[in-house]
């Protein structure tokens, strides 16, 4: 974990402010927590320095790489797709899955949520890689602009494959190091 905390970098997004702080939110993204006992990150500064360690980290991985890609869509002309505050649960699941729920009769929107490693099942927290937050993200996507017509074997498939190659498209933008590898 020491080697991968090293290759952070210091790295910018919109948050909202409010009452003296920083909230980790934006006109893109809702963070939502499962459990009661744990809050959205927010800070007094404009920094959120977390470490892989740390729950916050999932939290404000997701905002900066849902808000990154958003902005690409918007700025290649797409700035009508996923036009809405998409609600994103980072720590969604015990588990090693994470998925795209669509909400029926809602103008083509839903929830992102991401599974998390536990002493029971040891794995990378699926919001910490950028591969499986772009993938869950494409499916938003796909649906926001396919409105109810993620049903069928044959769509599933389609859409499978598109998501992965958003995921990898949007990896190697940021490095040449196995993007063409996703999760």
């Amino acid at each position: 974990i020491s080697e991968l905390n090293d290759e952070r970098q210091i790295k910018q997004v919109k948050m909202r402010y409010s009452s003296d702080s920083i909230w980790a939110e934006n006109d893109f993204v809702k963070l939502l927590t499962k459990d009661d006992g744990f809050d959205i990150p927010w800070s007094k500064t404009d920094t959120f320095n977390y470490t892989r360690g740390q729950d916050e980290f999932e939290y404000i991985m997701a905002i900066y790489h849902l808000s990154t890609y958003k902005n690409y869509l918007n700025s290649i002309g797409f700035d009508s797709v996923v036009n809405y505050q998409i609600k994103v649960k980072p720590r969604a699941f015990d588990d090693d899955n994470s998925n795209f729920i669509r909400t029926f009769n809602s103008g083509g929107e839903g929830v992102l949520n991401f599974g998390h490693s536990t002493t029971r099942k040891q794995h990378v927290d699926d919001a910490e890689d950028a591969d499986v937050l772009i993938h869950e993200y494409a499916h938003a996507i796909s649906y926001n602009v396919n409105l109810n017509e993620l049903d069928g074997q044959a769509r599933r498939a389609i859409d499978e494959g598109l998501c992965d190659y958003f995921a990898a498209s949007y990896s190697q933008s940021l490095t040449d190091f196995r993007y063409d590898y996703v999760y």
